[in-house]
């Protein structure tokens, strides 16, 4: 014989609901539920992001690979080239962008509508120098820099540390009409292009500078939530999460330096 759950539970028609108590404890285990399941949630956009981020490096890494095929193996040197290689014009209004040519895109574009590749989805700002609140997409054409040691100014001037001005100086007088052929270093070690911050992460700075960048604009540039880590490309065209030391050159997971030979030096002078 079936149960009357209605006589069971001492109710009838619309008289029939939950207890006070019940509803509590519903809720109770919803808000458990959600207070779980929000970190993780969380945690799964952020590595969202960084993935889109690292497919977007992946991009721009073989896009120099075709870059240098087509200019006999010589990296892109100018004014501000770490910057304005590629994107669009971006606040700073600085041109040409000539690796858009690559993503069949006008080298003067003037709005941010067709250069996706060249924007990091967790894009927070931090550009050193300039408002550390503003987008680097919106304000230098596009998230991500290049390494200043393989594509840059046509020349660099040794800083007036004197513990790195022996290195800086071999570094400077070899990246001149830099050739892909000159790099001696392993192209999987040699980091190409990441997240603008990382590159200011990496530099040697005056105490002035270094201590405005920790202050005013570090926090900002670390756009994938963990502390001195930015995704990074490197020249053989994989990407990376990678940690970038403060001021060291070379470590067990990358290298800014092209010249092999220079290695054993950057391990003796490098860090602040």
């Amino acid at each position: 014989m079936p149960i009357d759950w209605q006589k069971k539970r001492g109710c009838s028609g619309y008289n029939c609901g939950f207890t006070l108590i019940e509803l509590l404890v519903v809720i109770a285990i919803i808000a458990l539920l959600l207070a779980i399941m929000l970190p993780c949630l969380r945690m799964a956009r952020v590595v969202s992001k960084r993935t889109y981020c690292q497919s977007n490096l992946k991009q721009l890494a073989y896009a120099w690979t075709l870059y240098l095929g087509d200019y006999d193996g010589r990296f892109y040197q100018a004014t501000n080239a770490h910057i304005k290689y590629g994107g669009w014009k971006g606040i700073v209004n600085q041109f040409p962008r000539p690796l858009n040519s690559f993503f069949d895109l006008n080298d003067t574009l003037d709005d941010d509508k067709s250069t996706k590749v060249f924007c990091c989805p967790a894009d927070k700002g931090g550009c050193f120098g300039y408002v550390p609140t503003e987008k680097a997409y919106r304000y230098l054409g596009t998230s991500y820099q290049t390494n200043l040691f393989l594509i840059g100014p046509p020349g660099c001037t040794p800083s007036s540390n004197e513990k790195t001005k022996e290195l800086e100086t071999a570094i400077c007088n070899r990246i001149v009409n830099l050739n892909i052929s000159q790099v001696t270093a392993d192209y999987a070690r040699v980091l190409l292009i990441g997240d603008q911050g990382w590159i200011h992460q990496s530099r040697t700075m005056s105490p002035t500078d270094k201590a405005k960048w920790e202050q005013q604009f570090k926090s900002y540039a670390e756009w994938h939530v963990r502390p001195e880590s930015y995704n990074v490309a490197f020249l053989d065209c994989h990407a990376a999460f990678v940690k970038i030391r403060r001021a060291y050159y070379v470590t067990d997971d990358y290298s800014i330096l092209p010249f092999k030979d220079l290695l054993p030096l950057a391990y003796q002078v490098q860090g602040e």
